[in-house]
């Protein structure tokens, strides 16, 4: 559940935060919006962080998938934070220095950017964000990995590796996904779904037969 898509209905919700960063950031044209940034996210948490208890300790521990400890849950908020400090800081400055030089184009120039940063962050956040919320390593089942590969070859999916994560720390949830660029793919296999016979998982994985079917009949 996410607080700042419900606070962005409220029409007060958005001029009320600018006024409070003014107040306490003047008009700096950086300042300000890293303040109303600041105090968006701040209220955000509060609002969010009882749903997010709610739905790990009691509703998921119910029905026996959370293995989060609390002090994991607090790790997870504080990282989040830091992480969305430091990498939306940088952005948020770059946007509004872009606005302010593109003069009537900076349209053109946000767009150029947006682009960037998605395929920037596609290369960004499985290589040096998810490692410091689990732990990554090649699938070291060489016979689920063989099978995989052969799968992948089938399908004609560009597999570079596959590697198994440690879901087991937060859920017992089971997932597998992929990720990457052209023909640099990766899968990700949680550890959760290891314990299960291989043709289970191999059906699991016989999702990646849609990229064949957006490859030929797009939509």
């Amino acid at each position: 559940m996410g607080g700042r898509p419900i606070l962005s209905t409220l029409y007060f919700f958005g001029p009320f935060c600018w006024r409070i960063a003014g107040t306490w950031a003047g008009d700096g044209d950086y300042a300000r919006p890293l303040a109303f940034m600041g105090i968006q996210r701040v209220v955000s948490e509060i609002i969010c962080t009882p749903f997010q208890l709610y739905g790990d300790f009691w509703v998921e521990e119910k029905h026996g998938f959370n293995k989060k400890t609390m002090l994991l849950f607090i790790k997870d908020k504080l990282l989040g934070l830091g992480l969305t400090a430091a990498i939306g800081a940088p952005i948020l400055c770059a946007v509004n220095w872009l606005i302010k030089w593109g003069g009537a184009n900076f349209h053109l120039w946000l767009w150029g950017f947006t682009v960037l940063m998605t395929f920037g962050m596609i290369v960004i956040y499985p290589n040096l964000i998810a490692p410091l919320f689990n732990k990554f390593q090649v699938l070291r089942d060489r016979e689920l990995r063989n099978k995989i590969n052969a799968l992948a070859e089938q399908l004609k999916f560009p597999l570079c590796e596959v590697y198994e994560m440690d879901g087991s720390k937060r859920s017992s949830h089971s997932n597998a996904y992929f990720y990457g660029f052209w023909r640099w793919k990766r899968i990700v296999i949680f550890d959760t779904l290891l314990h299960l016979p291989h043709d289970q998982i191999l059906a699991v994985l016989g999702v990646l037969g849609s990229t064949l079917w957006m490859k030929y009949y797009g939509d």
